[in-house]
């Protein structure tokens, strides 16, 4: 009788503590983004992609990116030709592959900053995004607590 008490408070432990381990985990949603011409709004943010390849479906922006949120000015960051796609990760960190020529690098800027907050090294190969993860060359990249991309484990 003994052990079944003790089975039933390691059990009642377990299940009042395991929902605050699930709530430590980071959220990483992802959002793709269409952007209809060079400029759009996102959570209230204005970014505009610069000159556009097409004014109807765009496929590629000149840059450089202007970001603005409200009365505050604008701010640029210099980038490549940005291509799609795009897309917002945890509401705050916008994910631009560029290229030139055939090299290609991906990007996240962090809207809410205005900063440039992580690259990639330079890559040949595709880029793309799935329901849950970015892909390089087919690799996810695995996203940390701050939903930037963590170095690689040797």
């Amino acid at each position: 009788m003994q052990k079944h008490r003790q089975i039933n408070f390691g059990f009642l432990l377990l299940l009042f503590t395991a929902p605050s381990f699930a709530s430590d985990a980071p959220v990483c949603t992802l959002e793709r983004l269409s952007p209809q011409g060079s400029a759009f709004e996102v959570r209230g943010t204005e970014i505009d992609l610069g000159e556009a390849d097409d004014s109807q479906q765009p496929q590629a922006w000149q840059g450089p990116v202007s970001i603005k949120q409200g009365d505050a000015p604008a701010c640029a960051i210099e980038l490549n030709i940005i291509e799609a796609p795009l897309t917002l990760v945890a509401g705050r960190y916008l994910y631009m592959p560029t290229y030139s020529g055939s090299e290609r690098q991906l990007h996240a800027v962090d809207i809410q900053a205005c900063t440039l907050a992580w690259s990639s090294e330079v890559f040949f190969g595709t880029y793309q995004v799935e329901q849950d993860s970015l892909l390089i060359r087919g690799e996810a990249l695995h996203l940390g607590r701050d939903c930037l991309p963590e170095p690689a484990s040797k």
